[in-house]
């Protein structure tokens, strides 16, 4: 999928994007930009792909057990609880529409109903409350004294209980019986970053440093 759709000559289609507007005939038309439209090699793309993906692989100390788990971090259970960093993104609610953005990539992979997915990893305001209320404390029970707990969010207000706030301030609230507030940091978001361009819903995201009572 990561090559599948672009207007630059390491993908496969030609001029398109994965998120709307996707086709890109008005700006790049055929007649002055031919070469844009011809037969790519699958293989010779996808190996060109791989070699820059581990062009600069990192240092790995394999001695150390890695797993991941494709669970609800709010309702997963482990066996062997592990301690450390945690660093996680939290859905954006309603002001990114993930699914949706993605609908053509996700019928390529077979995925057809984006509406029924974007309901589930896009959260409407009191579904996203609860999971991080279930989350906060879930994490803290994966987590010794004094480690980190970081999240990435995007800079919106949200409604709770009749009053509004923003997300860092209702995160630092939530978490106040198992995490001190050490910080928080603002990270703008440019134009160039954005799947959807010209969408103001989220200008920065604001990066929230805990730590585990």
């Amino acid at each position: 999928m990561g090559i599948l759709h672009h207007q630059r000559p390491a993908f496969l289609s030609y001029p398109a994007s994965h998120g709307a507007p996707y086709l890109r005939t008005q700006k790049y038309p055929k007649e002055m930009y031919p070469e844009m439209y011809v037969y790519k090699n699958v293989i010779e793309k996808l190996t060109n792909k791989i070699e820059r993906t581990y062009k600069n692989f990192p240092t790995l100390n394999f001695e150390k057990n890695r797993v991941m788990y494709n669970k609800n971090t709010a309702t997963m259970r482990l066996d062997n609880i592990p301690s450390g960093t945690i660093i996680t993104s939290p859905p954006y609610m309603r002001s990114l529409t993930y699914a949706r953005d993605n609908r053509l990539r996700l019928w390529f992979l077979g995925s057809e109903d984006w509406k029924l997915l974007d309901s589930k990893i896009s959260p409407i305001c009191n579904n996203f409350v609860q999971l991080m209320q279930l989350s906060v404390k879930k994490w803290a029970s994966f987590q010794h004294s004094r480690a980190k707990c970081i999240l990435v969010v995007g800079d919106i207000e949200i409604n709770v209980a009749g009053k509004r706030k923003s997300i860092a301030e209702f995160i630092k609230e939530i978490s106040s019986e198992y995490y001190l507030f050490v910080e928080a940091f603002q990270d703008p978001i440019p134009e160039s970053r954005k799947l959807v361009k010209g969408n103001n819903n989220i200008k920065r995201e604001i990066i929230v440093v805990l730590e585990r009572k």
